[in-house]
């Protein structure tokens, strides 16, 4: 087959691959356009009903949360009898992050911890009312996420954007929801959703190069994987500035007042879901650890993570819609680090699979930075503690280990 011909074959295939998985061109995993509000006028009075109540305590509760009172407005909620699956996707997701960010308020002023690490140590059995259990459980199904709070919903699910936004500056975003309306709480989310939208540009030349090291390795124009590399490594790179961006955050108060809302009891009972009637129900928080961008590049990159490392990204994708995890078992195929092996004499070849490595051990490098910075400043009680964050150090380590020389 013709170079020309390979090319035009493998931007179909990355194009369609973006389409089919929901990949934005502009906002990347991020939705472009989530839904602000939820539908009124869906042919169900009751769910009707129910989803104007759900969307206005979701929109209060920075005041709800103030004045302890998350409990009774939740209370006021009508046990849901109707279907979820008929809505569109947008307005799923848009209700899946009302009912989440709900319920972690709820449980948060209900067993009123003061600490992550207090939550964690509970093994009390805990119970979440069925107004909000039965359309979690519904759209945990039908989405194939875990039904509780996640980053893909909290992160990729939460945003606005000004007219004209650069995706580089977190300023140009804002945000649908927030637990406590503190600038702080907006700002970490906002640096997220930047981040989202400057990595976004990435991905179709990573694609691009997945696609390409699928063919015979005779057929491949190197010059064209290399032109890939380098279009890819550059939105990458810049995410990393971005992230340096949450040092504009006052992470006192972040560690304060909103990192106790992240995290999930443990042994919940889903009250009214008779699929686990009286089965207790052990999910993680979240975290940005859910994020779908890291393991697709690290797959699509054949980065080789140790057992544990492994184990803990597998975790993670329970947090991810069906569709993330089936790309991301899918990009578990790739050719392209054989490819650059089998190349490696072309130096500019391994140089720009390199630069490519380089941007995701630089973005590991500066998330450990901070993290373990907020720990030595707060301890481990106040959010994600040494275990989990050692784990994800580890799969830095595993992306250097990654560079060709």
């Amino acid at each position: 087959m013709e170079s020309i011909q390979i090319i035009k074959q493998v931007e179909n295939d990355a194009h369609q691959i973006m389409r089919d998985c929901g990949i934005s061109y502009e906002t990347g995993f991020m939705a472009e356009n989530p839904f602000h509000d939820l539908p009124h006028n869906t042919g169900n009075r009751k769910r009707d009903a129910y989803l104007e109540h759900i969307h206005r305590i979701a929109s209060s509760l920075p005041g709800l949360t103030s004045i302890n009172k998350v409990e009774n407005a939740v209370n006021k909620l009508k046990v849901s009898d109707w279907p979820v699956d008929d809505l569109p996707r947008e307005s799923q997701y848009h209700l899946f992050l009302d009912l989440g960010m709900t319920m972690h308020a709820y449980f948060k002023e209900k067993l009123g911890y003061q600490t992550v690490q207090d939550l964690q140590a509970d093994e009390s059995t805990k119970f979440m009312p069925a107004q909000l259990a039965t359309p979690l459980w519904k759209l945990g199904k039908i989405t194939g996420m875990d039904p509780t709070l996640s980053y893909i919903l909290l992160g990729l699910w939460n945003n606005t954007k000004k007219p004209g936004y650069d995706p580089t500056k977190p300023e140009d975003f804002g945000t649908i929801h927030t637990f406590t309306g503190e600038k702080d709480e907006k700002w970490f989310l906002q640096v997220h959703h930047s981040v989202q939208a400057t990595e976004a540009p990435a991905y179709p030349h990573l694609l691009k190069a997945y696609s390409l090291c699928q063919h015979a390795f005779g057929d491949i124009p190197v010059a064209y994987i290399i032109q890939c590399f380098k279009e890819a490594a550059l939105p990458l790179l810049r995410r990393v500035a971005v992230l340096k961006r949450m040092a504009d955050m006052d992470a006192g108060t972040y560690f304060e007042r909103v990192r106790m809302f992240y995290p999930f009891p443990r042994n919940v009972i889903y009250e009214g879901v008779e699929e686990i009637k009286d089965q207790p129900q052990n999910f993680g928080g979240q975290t940005g650890g859910n994020r779908q961008s890291q393991q697709v590049e690290d797959n699509i990159m054949g980065v080789v993570h140790r057992e544990t490392s492994n184990d803990y990204r597998l975790l993670m994708r329970q947090k991810m819609p069906k569709e993330s995890r089936e790309l991301i078992s899918g990009l578990e195929n790739s050719r392209i680090r054989e490819f650059v092996l089998a190349n490696r004499d072309n130096q500019e070849l391994a140089m720009s699979y390199n630069m490519v490595i380089f941007t995701l051990v630089d973005w590991g490098t500066e998330h450990d930075n901070q993290s373990f910075g907020n720990i030595g400043r707060f301890g481990e009680t106040r959010g994600t503690g040494s275990p989990h964050l050692t784990l994800l150090h580890d799969m830095t380590m595993d992306r250097r280990d990654a560079l060709i020389y």
